[in-house]
This record gives structure tokens, C-alpha cells and sequence, in this order.
């Protein structure tokens, strides 16, 4: 066996449901890789079609074109010393398999299937099959090992989440994945690959998909990474699109004592907020950093000249404007084509009219004000409402015009209204049903507000590193302004309505949210915890928080149950798409029951 071998990854940008370009980029890439001296090349689940199809895997054209993307990259590769591991959905005996298959030499000489279930793919059988694929008889099944003839070494294909993998006379393992990135994604990947990695005593190759999969609830960021005997050896740069190189000298593989993980019961106050400052810095960096790409990659797949938000001066339009900017540089676009609207009403207050503005022209936005009281005016004469009942009418009428205005102006500069709700208001239904809570994508819908307050607390720190004064100082002010929807007459100037005051203390909120989805304790364990960290309110308040909790969570689903398109950038989302399901007329009799019985 050769000592050392040199492994190939790479992640390029495709194009979804374009199998030919697909496979011209692959080819490229595995000619640069071979030029390179590498030995294998490793692409990405499902690379041929992009793993973000859906249904579209069971039209009979994609599946088609994808066997002869597969014919074209064997011919186009078969004078290259390079063994390939290449992601296709392949069709055969009328079963669509989520495969990777192994080319050398211009021959496909297997498939590896994935086993693990899939609404989209059938699951693999028990045993090994041959069939006819690509004009070819090629071998087909869970557990195949490939040995590079020119290596001798062997090796296993793991795909994405599949728990199956093989350690018998097995060198190396590849698992190509699909997975959307979220903040604290990175820091699981190297853990897991570094634990089997240690535990099989061999080396292993992870190689995720790029941002050109499909955007609507996530980005795709390219993760790859090399780890061996229990330590990453090599990784590249998220969203990277150069090829990952490593030298693996394969006498170096051997069993190692796993990473030691360390369990002291411990709860996190603020679990969505590292207490790092470094790991903190890096979080916020990271999650603007995904919100803005996959702003950036919407627009541009939907032919968009601008993205169209209302600015309020609170934090979340304030986190969507910062996004908004960042996403037009990424296209290399005038951020002169964010266009940020201020919509004063009845309850807009002097101090978050003033910080829109400021926020919107520092940032080089074009920037409107749309008065809209003699709108609402004349929509309570229209339905016959008196102007003068401050009730959910009242309110919500102010938030749904806000919303046509947008859309209207959207419609004419052939733009996208970019929604602003955030993962805490979402979790609480705090959001005005066709008002604020549509958009035509949402770039805040993942993020909380105990995140968001430290994402722009880092930006504002930024901006005076930067000689950004004004700037600095206006997201400062945003930071320390009370939350409010400033839907009600303002008394003297000064605004009465504040958020935390009807639904209770974001930072509970939060700490509920996240032991409820991510867990799923029960309402007395998370009011056992929650006491046990926050000892600035009493259990009895606590209690009553909670019971607002879980009422709002429970009732409000049907709002979350229509939400735009946006993307997942922290471990929690609550899209409908995948990430939380629940039917939206369920009773949260059993869950509140419980808090009453304490």
C-alpha cells in the first residue's frame, strides 16, 4: 500500500436542477485535483442535482439528465489518476436512491445508497444489487468499499446523516452531506468527525454542499474538513470554493481515545449568547454573515434590482437594514438599492424615527418617509371604526398598512420586501397576522431577540473601531431603547406601549423557547431550571411567564404555519418547512395543566 495518499474536496456552486453544468464544474475540478497529484476527489451530497429538489428527484427528466451528467463525467475523466466520489440521485427498478458513486478510469464502479429514511428517496436494501446504469452493470448498496488501485487504500462512502458507516479493513471514510449552516453547526462537525475518526482509527473526509443550493430556509456554506485519529488535520474556510488538499499518510491512522465530553448539568442562562467573548465575537460575525448571503443569493435568484424594508428604529428592522447593506455588498451592488422606509404613525416616537433615519442614511440606503395616519384614518371611516378605540383593530391596522405600502413599492422597483420578525416574537406570535408577519423573505426569522441585542451591540463596536461614530452611536441607542411595537398614542411625546411588559421579559422568553424546542422538557422541568438561573425573578413570576408561554406557543402556530421563505442561522428555527411541525388548532391544555398543578 502507498504510505501516503492525497485527498481532494470540493464544494463548487451549482446550479439546482442543472445536472450538465454540474457535471462541467466537477470535471473541472477533478482536472485541477489531478493536476494537483491528488489521489481521490470528494463532491458534496447529491452535487449533480443539488440536494434541495425536493419532489423534483421524482421527475423523470432530472433523474435522466442526471445519468448522463454521471456518462459525461466518466468519459470526460476517464484519462485522469484520480478515483471521484460524486453525489446523483440515481434511478433504477423503479426506486430514486440518495447515492454517491465511485468513478475510476472512466468506469462507474459502484453506488453507495443511503440508508437513512427520506420522504424524498427510497430506502436502501438489505442487500448488495447490480444494475444497469449509465450503459454500465454497476454494483449498488449501503455498505460498499471502494480500493484505490493506485493507493491500495479502502475506502468507505457514509452519506449525509446515514449512521452507518464501516471500520473492516477500512482507510478512509467520505461522507459527503447536504446541511443548511447555523451558528454553532461548526463546533458539532469537527466533534462528531473527530469522535469516529478516533473511535475506527482512520481517516475521515467531510465535504458539504455550497450556496448554490436553494435558499428558502437555510445557506449551504461549504463545510470540509479532514479529520484523523481523533484530530482535525485540515478544514477549509466556510462558503469556500477552492479545492481542500491533504496529504494523509494512512500509517498514522489508529484508534485514539474519543473527545471527552464533559456533562455537568450545566444550564445556560442565556443559551442562544456564548459568554466567550471570542466564541461571542464570532457568533455574531457568523450569523450576519449567513443572514446576508442568503438575502444576497434570494435577490439574485429572483431577478430582484432592490430589497425593500420598513425601518423603525427598533432592533429587529434595525438587524434586517445592517443585512440588507451587507447582502448588496456581497453582490457587488450600491447599496443605494436597499431601499429603507420609515412609516410614522400614532404611537412613533422622536427617538426611533430619528435613529431610522440616521441608521439607514450612515449605512448609504435610499431612504423614504411615508406618513401614513391619513391612510389609517381614512381606512377606520371606511369600515366604520372609531379612531378613538385603542383596541387590536386599532393596532393592526397600522401594521398591515405599513405592510401594503411595502409591498406596493417593492412591486414597483422590482425588488423584495424583506421581512424583520424575529425567532422570539415568532415563538410568541407577537406579529400582526398579514402585517409584519409577511414578507417575501425573512431574514430574521432564526434569531432571537437576546441574540439579535448582541449582534448589534457587536456592530455598533465595530463601527467605532471603524471611525463610524454616528453610526456607532445610533445602534448603541437602538440597543438601550424599550422594545415596542409603537402602536398606541404616545403620551407627551414619550412612548407608554412596552413589549416586554405584555408578554414578559425576552430573555425568559428565550431561555423557555429553547429548552422547549430543542430538548422538549416539559413545563415543569423548564420552570425548575429557569428558577435555578434567574434569581432576579421569583418563582411565582416566573410561573406566570411560562403559562404566557406556552399559551401564546400553542395558539399562535397558525401564524407560524404560513411563514415566508428565510434562512436558519441559529440551532433553533421554527419554519414549517422541516424545522417545526405542529398543527396549528392543538390545545396546550396538558402542558398548562401541569404548570397548575404546582
Amino acid at each position: 500500500m502507498k504510505r501516503k495518499i492525497k485527498v481532494a474536496s470540493a464544494s463548487p456552486i451549482i446550479k439546482l436542477c442543472n445536472p450538465e453544468y454540474n457535471a462541467e464544474l466537477c470535471i473541472e475540478y477533478a482536472r485541477a485535483a489531478d493536476a494537483n497529484g491528488a489521489d481521490i476527489i470528494v463532491f458534496p451530497e447529491l452535487v449533480l442535482s443539488g440536494a434541495t429538489a425536493a419532489d423534483l428527484y421524482r421527475q423523470e427528466i432530472l433523474t435522466e439528465s442526471c445519468e448522463k451528467a454521471l456518462a459525461k463525467y466518466a468519459r470526460m475523466t476517464a484519462e485522469l489518476a484520480i478515483m471521484s466520489f460524486i453525489g446523483i440521485p440515481v434511478c433504477v427498478n423503479g426506486n430514486i436512491y440518495n447515492s454517491v458513486a465511485c468513478v475510476s478510469e472512466g468506469r462507474i464502479i459502484g453506488a453507495s445508497i443511503s440508508g437513512a429514511p427520506s420522504r424524498c428517496f427510497s430506502k436502501a436494501p438489505e442487500k448488495v444489487f447490480f444494475a444497469d446504469f449509465c450503459g454500465q452493470k454497476i454494483e449498488l448498496g449501503r455498505n460498499l468499499i471502494y480500493t484505490d488501485t493506485e493507493t491500495g487504500a479502502n475506502i468507505f462512502v457514509k452519506i449525509g446523516e446515514d449512521d452507518a458507516y464501516s471500520a473492516d479493513g477500512v482507510n478512509i471514510i467520505v461522507n459527503p452531506i447536504a446541511m443548511t449552516e447555523y451558528v454553532g453547526l461548526a463546533k458539532d462537525r469537527r466533534t462528531y468527525s473527530s469522535e469516529v475518526s478516533a473511535a475506527l482509527g482512520l481517516t475521515f473526509v467531510l465535504v458539504g454542499s455550497n450556496y448554490g443550493e436553494s435558499g428558502t430556509d437555510g445557506i449551504f456554506a461549504a463545510p470540509m474538513l479532514v479529520c484523523q485519529s481523533g484530530s482535525v488535520i485540515a478544514e477549509a474556510p466556510l462558503f469556500s470554493t477552492d479545492t481542500l488538499y491533504v496529504d494523509v499518510d494512512l500509517k498514522n491512522n489508529g484508534k485514539a481515545d474519543p473527545c471527552q465530553i464533559i456533562s455537568d448539568d450545566c444550564v445556560l442562562k442565556y443559551p442562544f449568547v456564548p459568554t466567550d467573548a471570542k466564541e461571542l465575537s464570532e457568533t455574531c460575525d457568523l450569523a450576519l454573515e449567513l443572514q446576508a448571503r442568503s438575502l444576497a443569493l434570494r435577490i439574485e435568484r429572483a431577478y430582484a434590482k432592490t430589497a425593500v424594508l420598513g425601518v423603525s428604529g427598533g432592533l429587529d428592522s434595525t438587524l434586517a437594514v445592517l443585512v440588507a447593506a451587507r447582502a448588496m455588498d456581497i453582490l457587488k451592488r450600491s447599496r443605494e438599492n436597499v431601499i429603507a422606509i420609515t412609516m410614522p404613525c400614532f404611537g412613533t416616537t422622536e427617538r426611533t424615527k430619528s435613529n431610522a433615519l440616521a441608521l439607514a442614511e450612515e449605512l448609504g440606503c435610499s431612504v423614504r418617509t411615508i406618513d401614513i395616519k391619513k391612510a389609517v384614518n381614512q381606512h377606520f371611516e371606511d369600515i366604520s371604526h372609531d379612531k378613538n378605540n385603542y383596541d387590536v383593530v386599532y393596532e393592526n391596522a397600522q401594521a398591515r398598512e405599513r405592510t401594503q405600502i411595502l409591498m406596493d413599492i417593492a412591486n414597483a422597483e422590482g425588488g423584495l420586501v424583506i421581512g424583520t420578525g424575529d425567532l422570539s416574537e415568532l415563538a410568541l406570535g407577537f406579529a400582526t397576522y398579514n402585517g409584519d408577519h409577511m414578507s417575501m423573505y425573512c431574514v430574521n426569522g432564526s434569531v432571537p431577540k437576546t441574540l439579535m441585542r448582541a449582534m448589534i451591540r457587536h456592530e455598533a463596536a465595530l463601527a467605532e473601531t471603524k471611525g463610524q461614530p454616528r453610526l456607532s452611536k445610533v445602534l448603541f441607542d437602538v440597543v438601550n431603547t424599550p422594545i415596542s411595537p409603537e402602536l398606541l398614542p404616545t403620551e407627551d411625546g414619550e412612548n407608554k406601549q412596552h413589549t416586554e411588559s405584555i408578554v414578559g421579559p425576552y430573555e425568559l422568553h428565550d431561555f423557555f423557547l429553547y429548552y422547549t424546542v430543542k430538548y422538549g422538557y416539559s413545563p415543569k422541568r423548564i420552570l425548575e431550571l429557569s428558577t435555578s438561573v434567574f434569581d432576579e425573578y421569583g418563582a411565582e413570576e416566573i410561573k406566570g411567564y411560562l403559562d404566557n408561554f406556552v399559551r401564546r406557543f400553542f395558539s399562535q402556530q397558525f401564524k407560524r404555519s404560513c411563514l415566508p421563505d428565510g434562512p436558519r442561522v441559529t440551532e433553533i428555527s421554527l419554519s414549517p418547512r422541516g424545522a417545526w411541525q405542529m398543527p396549528s388548532d392543538v390545545s396546550s391544555g396538558l402542558w398548562r395543566e401541569e404548570l397548575k398543578e404546582m
